[in-house]
């Protein structure tokens, strides 16, 4: 489509009318046509003129924009001229038709240190850039290769934070790559040589290995799903200095797990952990018991995962248990109490040999054993019901092979965890009555909040009395609490 003639500049000299990137329409009239290219280009002399005239601004935040007033074309516009935002600290909500803006834009500001962007291209400058020494936060909504994105944190050295959508091992139609001067290519400096600790937030990674191998510094990982075995094998082969993991994703409902995880092997490896915090893996209760090796993670200060596979008993067996190993109790044992009570005394050794564990984490703040993330619009297995000609809903749940966290099942060693200040108990089949309020009261001085306990959280559920009784009593004990 061939130009719309559009009204003359209102800044003449400081942006001119071929500076103007002017928007694609289409399925319009002519005079709409014109209307909408015209009101951008009044858009943006206006943005630009604001923008370079407000030479002491520190922060640009761009937010529910219909048009794109910051339209001017590659190589062209204010960001090409002298002017320069020496204040300018951050920059969020910007669009660039590919990566060269981004460096008309750190030439603009060099003192940037936060940016966040749109980019549709990936592109570096050729000649290529000097690197940029002040910026500390770059996020990019833009996916790129594993080479492609090794190549821009090497214009970085000393960025802490990075944030992407999509990491391919090889590129795929939308994920960006350019063919580079081939002295380039072979030079080290297109591999990341940074020591600077590194946070990165990325929703998906086709290829760990190829990735962490060049990201000994990596301290934070931040990612959309559960951790695997590859992942976790690339965790702790690759980034020693590993301090954080954390998954966005939360499942519906914690009741499925696979017969193996590897949370426990991160656990194990990486004594430079902080926070472990991805609810959807889980530590199988016998794999404690049979690995002898500690945890490693001594300064572990956030732990959320599940625990699994402990032998609870069912409400009949637990009354045969309580009668057969009652004080003064003589008859000979059936073969199938005998079954019964060896379950009971596995279910004890593996719950003892758990608190054991999570007692070594002495700098624990916060942990999370269960999440409640159910709804009656999403959750399948939702029934609807009706008491008294009030609509209720039954979910399915807790999950049954979790802790008792009862002092019968030696709660009581939990002790050391001096510093806790959250505990999550939300789908856990626990337990928990008075005297083991009693004990957290006391044994957990700092405790403020029992996520299971505070609130209900499932839509559409009846009134849980003896719920509302424990939490009452529990603020009784300890007002300080919520």
């Amino acid at each position: 489509m061939p130009p719309i003639q559009v009204s003359p500049p209102l800044f003449p000299g400081f942006i001119e009318v071929d500076d103007y990137e002017q928007p694609q329409v289409y399925d319009m009239t002519p005079k709409i046509q014109k209307d909408c290219v015209e009101t951008g280009w009044v858009l943006t002399q206006h943005f630009w003129n604001l923008i370079c005239s407000s030479l002491s601004l520190r922060r640009l935040v761009l937010k529910n924009l219909v048009e794109h007033p910051w339209s001017a074309k590659p190589g062209r516009g204010p960001l090409n001229s002298p002017i320069q935002l020496m204040h300018l600290r951050e920059v969020q909500g910007w669009g660039f038709h590919d990566m060269t803006g981004i460096w008309r834009l750190l030439r603009a500001a060099p003192n940037l240190e936060i940016l966040a962007v749109d980019c549709y291209k990936y592109k570096i400058p050729n000649p290529l850039p000097e690197a940029n020494m002040t910026l500390r936060t770059l996020r990019l909504d833009i996916a790129l290769s594993v080479q492609s994105f090794l190549t821009v944190l090497s214009f970085f050295p000393n960025l802490s934070s990075m944030t992407l959508p999509i990491i391919q091992h090889q590129p795929l139609g939308l994920v960006g790559q350019q063919q580079l001067p081939e002295e380039f290519e072979l030079s080290p400096r297109s591999l990341v040589a940074s020591t600077a600790p590194l946070q990165l937030d990325v929703k998906y990674v086709s290829d760990w290995d190829t990735l962490l191998q060049h990201l000994p510094h990596l301290t934070e990982l931040t990612y959309d799903r559960p951790l695997s075995e590859a992942l976790v094998r690339a965790l702790t082969t690759k980034c020693p200095r590993l301090q954080a993991f954390r998954t966005k994703r939360l499942p519906r409902f914690l009741d499925n797990h696979t017969d193996y995880d590897p949370m426990n092997e991160l656990l194990v490896s990486n004594a430079d952990l902080h926070v472990l915090d991805s609810i959807e893996n889980f530590i199988h209760a016998d794999e404690i018991l049979r690995q002898q090796q500690p945890w490693a993670c001594l300064g572990l200060e956030q732990l959320c995962c599940r625990i699994v596979g402990v032998e609870r008993l069912i409400r009949v067996e637990q009354m045969i248990v309580d009668r057969v190993l009652a004080p003064g109790y003589s008859t000979e044992l059936t073969a199938a109490e005998i079954l019964i009570v060896e379950k009971f005394k596995r279910s004890r050794d593996q719950q003892h040999g758990v608190y054991d564990r999570l007692a070594s984490l002495m700098k624990l703040r916060h942990l999370y054993l269960g999440i409640e993330n159910r709804n009656s619009a999403t959750y399948e297995d939702g029934r609807g019901y009706n008491v008294d000609s009030m609509e209720f809903v039954a979910y399915n749940g807790p999950v049954f092979d979790t802790l008792e966290l009862s002092l019968a099942s030696g709660l009581d060693r939990l002790g050391a965890l001096k510093d806790l200040e959250v505990i999550g108990l939300e789908c856990i089949n626990h337990q928990i009555g008075r005297a083991e309020l009693e004990w957290m009261a006391k044994a957990w001085p700092k405790l403020k909040l029992m996520h299971g306990l505070d609130k209900e959280w499932l839509h559409g559920v009846e009134h849980d009395q003896e719920r509302v009784a424990l939490r009452e009593y529990f603020q009784v004990l300890r007002p300080d609490t919520t």
